[in-house]
């Protein structure tokens, strides 16, 4: 383990060697994120060494610039973070090599009151750009952003809302598009007469449960500071009482 710098909210709050985490992987446009577990090998200055987790296809799949997120706990909460593969050693003992492209998140638990709703919103991708610090295991500029795939920068996407409360979302995409777990991106929609934008973090992709088809429904996790939590609050405390008139859970 390296004893160099660390910088402050991108590799100081790390997992400790032999930690349970979960890395999650996301395929492209019209295909569910894959979630497996792994443990973490070692930590490093700028860098994070997990053995490399079993998944089908995982062989042609793990490459340097493939995007991850990870989660992991903390006595503080759930930790999340998007990284990407610099390195895969296959021997002795597989192993990837990530590197930071977002800050770590940490999700106090607290249990958010949600509620069902319809209604639309657009997802726009935002870049996080990466400090130097973080980016000595690539040898990278300091102007790398999160935000840039294969292909291109990624795009809008509009979605439809399947629930809400005052720490999140779930959506459906309604047209496809690619929004990797661990991205970052600014949600817009008209909620009860209010324009809402609000700095949003994918935790996750999977099939839609009754959508048709074959969409996918992201889960989203709002980015502290909510900048519109007191309108969330009432406007999630009155769609429950219309659900519950309605007899909608």
């Amino acid at each position: 383990m390296n004893k160099g710098a660390r910088v402050a909210g991108w590799t100081d709050s790390w997992p400790a060697v032999n930690a349970r985490v979960t890395v999650t992987m996301s395929f492209g446009e019209s295909a569910p994120d894959v979630e497996a577990p792994t443990r973490v090998e070692d930590v490093e200055d700028d860098t994070l060494i997990v053995a490399a987790p079993r998944f089908s296809g995982d062989l042609d799949w793990a490459g340097p610039g493939r995007g991850v997120l990870l989660t992991w706990g903390s006595d503080r909460g759930a930790c999340y973070q998007r990284l990407e593969i610099v390195d895969v050693q296959r021997s002795p003992i597989p192993v990837w090599r990530l590197a930071p492209l977002a800050p770590v998140t940490t999700e106090q638990r607290r249990r958010y009151v949600r509620a069902a709703l319809t209604g639309v919103a657009v997802l726009n991708p935002v870049p996080v750009p990466v400090p130097v610090q973080a980016l000595q295991s690539r040898g990278q500029r300091a102007d790398v952003q999160e935000g840039a795939v294969p292909g291109g920068p990624l795009k809008p996407v509009r979605a439809r809302f399947v629930d809400l409360s005052e720490g999140g979302a779930r959506v459906v995409l309604v047209e496809e598009g690619y929004l990797p777990a661990g991205t970052q991106a600014e949600l817009r929609a008209t909620l009860d007469g209010v324009e809402v934008a609000q700095l949003v973090t994918v935790l996750r992709t999977r099939p839609a449960a009754h959508a048709a088809d074959g969409l996918l429904e992201a889960i989203l996790n709002f980015v502290e500071p909510v900048k519109q939590a007191d309108h969330l609050r009432r406007y999630v405390l009155r769609l429950q009482i219309e659900n519950r008139r309605k007899g909608v859970r």
